[in-house]
């Protein structure tokens, strides 16, 4: 029987920078600037750009984050780029449509469901292989017990039927 043929699928993925460049691009505001601090475990990542008209006035505020400590510069800069999106999405009450997000809360959801499911049958194998055991400790007691009957069988005909 032929085995189904599964579909390759590629992983994508999509930095905070870029995703930060097209946010700040669709409201309307400059490209976002990055400092990197070095830290005694790593560096730590700054992010900050000039957002017009989003308030309600039209002059121009500032929003500024700092992200996590990181190994690499880039990953911290990434890390200050994912709070700057947070705080946009605060202060400037912007959505955003992340497809990348459902998807994920979707197939977490799934894996969740699934690592339950196998929580399930893991406990009963357990309760199964415990089963087996005493069964086979049964097993092994009855069959001694057969191999004295039969022993004691054998004496008896032999002592009262000498010619056996």
């Amino acid at each position: 029987m032929d085995e189904p043929v599964q579909e390759q699928r590629h992983l994508v993925h999509i930095r905070s920078k870029m995703l930060l460049s097209e946010i700040l691009r669709s409201i309307g505001a400059n490209e976002a600037r990055y400092n990197c601090h070095a830290v005694t475990d790593g560096y730590v990542g700054s992010a900050e750009a000039s957002v017009y008209g989003v308030r309600g006035g039209e002059e121009p505020f500032l929003v500024r984050a700092h992200g996590i400590p990181a190994i690499r510069p880039c990953d911290a800069e990434e890390s200050a780029a994912h709070a700057l999106i947070a705080v946009i999405k605060k202060e400037c009450r912007v959505e955003i449509e992340d497809t990348n997000w459902l998807d994920m809360n979707r197939y977490h959801a799934e894996v969740f469901r699934l690592k339950r499911a196998l929580g399930r049958v893991r406990k009963e194998c357990n309760s199964l292989a415990k089963k087996a055991r005493l069964l086979e400790i049964g097993w092994d007691r009855a069959l001694d017990s057969l191999v004295s009957v039969n022993q004691i069988c054998n004496d008896t005909c032999s002592f009262a039927l000498p010619w056996c």
